[in-house]
This record gives structure tokens, C-alpha cells and sequence, in this order.
């Protein structure tokens, strides 16, 4: 519905958007990530570490006499064929 008359109703008067604006800093902006540690971002040396003997376990080859906790399903498969 539009309305052509003036009328100055709470109901029926429309604003323009304002935009929002900040009030101007004094000074200069600090220098500095802020909020955040310098180190923000990069992994640490115990992270780097764990991450390190992991792979290290990962390339290392299997010990074949190791149980690798198939409850002998592995043995049940073989006497099968």
C-alpha cells in the first residue's frame, strides 16, 4: 500500500539509513598483532615434536611378530583357504 499524503505518523514515516561511523582515534595504531600471542599461528615445539615421532612410527616398518590386536581373526581367515 502507498501512501501520497504527509502525514507525519510514526507508522507510516521512513528514515534513511545512517551509516555507523567510529570516533577518530587520538593517536596512531599501536603496533603489534593486537589481542592475539606473537606466536599466533605456529605449531609448538612439542607439537612439532609429537607430529615428528608419529611419522617416524608411520615410515618405520611393521615388527611382524607384534600384536596388532585382531583377537585372531587373521589365524581364522588363514585355515580357511
Amino acid at each position: 500500500m502507498s501512501v501520497a499524503s504527509n502525514d507525519t505518523d510514526a507508522t507510516t514515516q521512513h528514515t534513511e539509513a545512517v551509516p555507523m561511523s567510529a570516533p577518530t582515534p587520538a593517536g596512531p595504531a599501536p603496533a603489534g598483532p593486537g589481542l592475539q600471542r606473537p606466536d599466533f599461528g605456529r605449531p609448538s615445539p612439542a607439537l612439532l615434536e609429537r607430529a615428528v615421532r608419529g611419522y617416524a612410527r608411520f615410515l618405520a616398518d611393521p615388527d611382524p611378530d607384534a600384536d596388532r590386536g585382531d583377537h585372531g581373526q587373521a589365524d581364522d581367515a588363514a585355515g580357511l583357504r
